[in-house]
């Protein structure tokens, strides 16, 4: 079974749409936990509704402190083996569950199978690889990659409901900050934890994500101090004793570099004024 953590804050107006799509998923043994956020427009209506129609529904319902806590909760309820994250303004293409389930269960070696996201307005006609405010979504990493650490301390790999997690991330403990890119911080979690990232680009897949300027992912960035995200994502660092090998690389290859060019000028000019000069 797949649990479905679905956290909203005022987001009536676009929750029946997401889950719609839940209800769409081709994969059909799912839980879904909806988490309202302490809302103050009509969502615990809306979600109410849904429970009613559907028992695989579940609702939650808890004072606002933010999506990470949300997210939280939802963990804490948890009964499937694959764990899918979604935000209330957001929807799954309808092969998404299934397509991931099954890439998980024929490649144990992957904890997290994640795919690409396009962002959308209200057109569904017009899918963008890339949000307007230039947040590029998807960087395709595959389980071989050694390393993986070093990749996620440089960029999150995707969108926070493009992955589908093992439920190995509840065994290790694995819970969500209340920071700026508490997503990003989370799979820097999971990857420290030993998880491994595989990107998959599978059929009628996509995460599709609500280009909306009242969307929780643009007042969570307005709201919180990056200083947060830094200390936790040190915090993580020291914890596992983490030296970083592009960093060290990366140091050499630029004292090498300017020194390569220090040479290359010194032997240059003296030869070339050897030629010339009395």
């Amino acid at each position: 079974m797949v649990t479905i953590i679905l956290a909203c804050y005022n987001q009536a107006n676009f929750l029946a749409d997401c889950i719609q799509s839940i209800q769409n998923q081709s994969f059909s043994d799912w839980e879904c936990i909806l988490v309202n956020d302490g809302s103050t427009d009509d969502t615990q209506k809306v979600l109410k509704s849904f429970c009613e129609e559907d028992a695989r529904f579940q609702y939650i319902y808890q004072e606002n402190q933010g999506v990470a806590v949300a997210r939280n909760t939802g963990l804490q309820l948890a009964r499937g083996e694959f764990i899918q994250f979604l935000d209330g303004d957001d929807m799954l293409q309808s092969s998404k569950l299934e397509s991931q389930v099954a890439f998980l269960n024929n490649h144990t070696s992957v904890d997290i199978v994640y795919g690409s996201s396009r962002y959308f307005y209200e057109d569904m006609n017009e899918l963008f690889p890339i949000h307007y405010l230039g947040f590029s979504p998807t960087f395709e990493m595959h389980y071989t990659d050694l390393n993986q650490q070093e990749v996620l301390l440089k960029t999150n790999v995707c969108t926070n409901c493009a992955a589908l997690y093992r439920s190995t991330i509840l065994s290790k403990g694995i819970l969500f900050k209340s920071v700026q890119f508490e997503d990003w911080l989370f799979n820097i979690h999971c990857s420290f934890e030993g998880l491994i990232f595989h990107y998959a680009f599978l059929d009628n897949s996509f995460s599709l994500i609500r280009m909306n300027p009242n969307s929780l992912m643009l007042k969570h960035l307005s709201s919180l101090s990056n200083n947060l995200f830094d200390m936790e994502r040190n915090k993580i660092i020291c914890n596992y004793n983490f030296k970083s090998k592009l960093n060290s690389y990366a140091s050499v290859a630029k004292s090498s570099f300017f020194n390569w060019n220090k040479l290359l000028s010194i032997n240059f000019y003296s030869s070339f004024f050897k030629k010339f000069l009395p």
